[in-house]
């Protein structure tokens, strides 16, 4: 997924940083965390079992 920063680069972060707020900042690394623990969850619930796998891979 791209960022805006990885499209706009430094320009973008440094006109981002002028507006962002700290409670802005707390929350969407909050979001971040709770994405990953999701992706992680995700990871664990349909990880592959001994044998073969609910679709069959193996």
């Amino acid at each position: 997924m791209d960022t805006a920063m990885d499209l706009y680069g430094g320009d973008y972060a440094k006109h981002r940083t002028q507006h962002v707020t700290q409670l802005g900042r707390q929350a969407e690394a909050y979001r971040t965390i709770e994405s990953e623990k999701k992706d992680y969850e995700y990871f664990w619930n349909h990880r592959p079992v001994s044998g073969a796998s609910p679709d069959g891979r193996r």
